[in-house]
């Protein structure tokens, strides 16, 4: 999705529809049905404002797990919870306030 495909699913319980943000940036299809997959497969190969649409939504959506953003959201969770480990101890320990450069 990052680079602009627009991806087809099995509606599986493993999670394809968070993935595709419940079918906002791809399509979904029932498990076990050959003939919606392929379907599916025709709807996007045929339907230019369908595929632009879900296109620039799959861009979008996979934006928010780039990898700045992921490693900003996995700094203030470990520096959360260091904070709350030394809390416990009773020892205070300075931190930085922002992410190193790279």
């Amino acid at each position: 999705m990052y680079l602009g495909a627009v991806p087809i699913s099995v509606d599986c319980i493993a999670g394809p529809a968070e993935q595709l943000d419940y079918g906002s940036c791809g399509v979904l299809v029932p498990p076990d049905d050959p003939v919606q997959f392929a379907d599916a497969m025709y709807r996007i190969a045929t339907d230019d404002l369908l595929w632009a649409r879900l296109r620039e939504a799959g861009i979008q959506h996979a934006a928010k797990f780039a990898l700045p953003r992921f490693l900003e959201a996995w700094t203030s969770m470990l520096l959360e919870v260091s904070d709350e480990a030394r809390a416990r101890r009773g020892v205070a320990a300075p931190r930085p306030t922002t992410l190193p450069a790279q």
